[in-house]
């Protein structure tokens, strides 16, 4: 992938773009959308590489746009944020079916991997509902299903996993031990 660095400032109703490192590399459109597309079509050009090149375009905006530059930084988060979450999803596809092939039951799983059993079920048999996004749901909010906790290995093959637990209108933790297999 051929990736270039465009500096982008705003100019009226357009955003015009300039890669420094190409001569001639510039354009502008109406939306960022757009002018990320025009860029790729410049930089194809201009570098002289294959039409159907892969081409990724990073845009380092003017001064003058510190507030874009700044919602720029959080939706790179987010989408940062969304790749972390397909890779949970596939993570724990891997570990249920993983527990559920080595044995252990559903509810087991489910404490384990921290996800309802429901959820353990779906993915077992291969059945998983989607959101509007079409990424795999992997656990419900925290109130409907508090089982968050966190594994630490401390040596000897054993593990200390701490599960909350209702207990009226508190949650408490309660401290699950499992030995290690050698």
């Amino acid at each position: 992938m051929n990736t270039f660095t465009a500096d982008v400032t705003r100019e009226g109703s357009d955003w015009l773009g300039d890669i420094p490192e190409l001569e001639g590399a510039s354009t502008y459109a109406p939306t960022l959308a757009r002018l990320v597309e025009y860029l790729q079509d410049v930089a194809i050009m201009a570098a002289d590489l294959p039409d159907d090149a892969d081409v990724a375009i990073e845009l380092r905006f003017d001064d003058s746009l510190a507030d874009v530059a700044d919602a720029a930084s959080v939706g790179q988060a987010r989408r940062a944020n969304a790749q972390e979450a397909q890779e949970l999803a596939e993570r724990t596809n891997r570990a249920v079916h993983q527990l559920s092939s080595d044995g252990y039951s559903v509810r087991d799983i489910a404490t384990i991997v921290g996800i309802t059993h429901g959820r353990v079920s779906q993915i077992a048999q291969g059945t998983s509902t989607t959101s509007a996004r079409g990424t795999k749901k992997i656990a419900r909010s925290s109130k409907a299903s508090p089982r968050g906790f966190k594994v630490a290995n401390h040596g000897g093959g054993s593990s200390e996993i701490r599960v909350p637990v209702r207990r009226t209108s508190s949650v408490a933790a309660k401290t699950v031990r499992r030995q290690g297999q050698s």
